[in-house]
Order: C-alpha cells, then sequence, then structure tokens
C-alpha cells in the first residue's frame, strides 16, 4: 500500500468524524456491514468502483478524500444544473484559463491539459463503454499496455480487462491514477459532484475578480442563441 493511499485513508476516517457517521453508516452508504468496512479503514480491503459510485451519493466529500482538496461553496451553485459531459468540458476550459495566468504549483493539473481536453469530448456512458477511458489515457501519455501496467504495479492481464471494461477499477488504483497520472477519479466514477469540486478547486486558485470574470465568459458560452422567425 503507497504512502498516497494511507493518506487517504486518513482522510476518509477524518471525514467520517467531521459528518459524526458511524462505520456502520458508512457500511450501510456502501452496502456492506460495520466489519467489511471496518477493513477498509484499516487498508485490508479496497473498495470496489460500486461501492465508491454508492458513495458517490452520500454526504461525504468524495473529491476531498481523493485529492485532499475541499473548495468552498463559492462557484458550487453555478455548476449545480450542468451535465457531465459539460462539465468536463468546464473543468478543460478553465483548467487552460489558469495555467495561461501561472497560477497552477508545479506538478499540478497543468501537467494533464491534452488529456482533460481529450476527455472533455468523451459523451455520458456507461462503465462498459467502448470508448474506455483507461485505454484513452494510456494512448494519451503514449504508453503500451505492458509499460502502463508496470507503472501502474499491476498484472497486464488486469489492465487489459480493464480496457476492455471486462472489469472496474478499485480505490486504490484510482488514487494510484490520480497520483501518477492526476486522472481524476470523479471522471472514471462519473462522479458530477467531485468534478464541480475540482472545478470550483481550479477557480479558486485565482484572484476574485479573475474567478467572476471566468464565470462570466461561462455565462456567455453556455446561452443559447435566440431562434428569431421572421414573418413574410
Amino acid at each position: 500500500m503507497s504512502a498516497a493511499y494511507d493518506d487517504l485513508l486518513i482522510r476518509l476516517v477524518s471525514e467520517r468524524h467531521r459528518l459524526a457517521i458511524s462505520q456502520r453508516e458508512m457500511g450501510r452508504y456502501m452496502r456492506m456491514n460495520q466489519s467489511n468496512y471496518s477493513k477498509v479503514e484499516l487498508g485490508k480491503r479496497r473498495l470496489s468502483y460500486y461501492e465508491l459510485k454508492y458513495l458517490c451519493d452520500s454526504a461525504i466529500d468524495l473529491h476531498y478524500v481523493f485529492t485532499g482538496k475541499r473548495c468552498s461553496e463559492k462557484y458550487q451553485e453555478y455548476f449545480g444544473n450542468c451535465g457531465y459531459s459539460e462539465l468536463l468540458c468546464i473543468l478543460s476550459i478553465v483548467t487552460s484559463a489558469v495555467e495561461l495566468q501561472g497560477t497552477f504549483e508545479k506538478n499540478d493539473n497543468d501537467r494533464f491539459l491534452p488529456v482533460w481536453t481529450e476527455l472533455s469530448r468523451l459523451t455520458d456512458s456507461g462503465p462498459k463503454t467502448k470508448y474506455n477511458l483507461f485505454g484513452q489515457i494510456r494512448k494519451l501519455l503514449g504508453h503500451s499496455q505492458k509499460e502502463m501496467a508496470e507503472i501502474l504495479g499491476m498484472d497486464v492481464k488486469k489492465l487489459r480487462e480493464l480496457e476492455n471494461g471486462r472489469c472496474q477499477p478499485d480505490s486504490e488504483l484510482l488514487c494510484r491514477m490520480y497520483e501518477m497520472f492526476g486522472v481524476l477519479p470523479a471522471v472514471v466514477l462519473q462522479d458530477k459532484r467531485s468534478l464541480i469540486s475540482e472545478i470550483c478547486c481550479v477557480l479558486e486558485t485565482v484572484d476574485a475578480d479573475s474567478g467572476e470574470e471566468m464565470l462570466l465568459i461561462l455565462r456567455r458560452l453556455s446561452k443559447k442563441p435566440k431562434i428569431r422567425i421572421h414573418k413574410e
């Protein structure tokens, strides 16, 4: 188990305590008993893809658990009515804009702008989509399946199964993908709430005036043109 995953578990426990949720209640969120959930916090059991999907619908701030970043509510209301694909496009736009201002720290999301730009073209789909995220991300980063499997510390056969949609990533693999390549778990889980949190965290890296200006631009871009009917 990596140091990054150890930190994730610490944040998971911290988040549970912040919300005053018992281990039994956490287990109920994810359709498991308290004993199994207790093993999760001890690092003896990984959360499956579908257990994480259940957690997306809980009060737990899953974006904070995976990334260690927590945003304020300053910009969140604006993005609440956006669809998943729209949010991917918005993330690509605001990340590019903020990166141009040079406000990102080195080794932050600016390393992965090509990934976000490409992923923003994806449409809503299920976990077994033929346009598989893992295969697409690997190709974008220029790795063979063997190289990617070695980097991720997994068997190449397991990676092939992931890319073909025959199995789904667990919590440790999602943590590793974020740590090594900056791939947000929110994208793999198609978690709108976490995606909104990431957008807001990006916007909060700039000053208030710049943030409001970006929102104004996004509002203008999202306005649908009015259709004018010309009477004869």
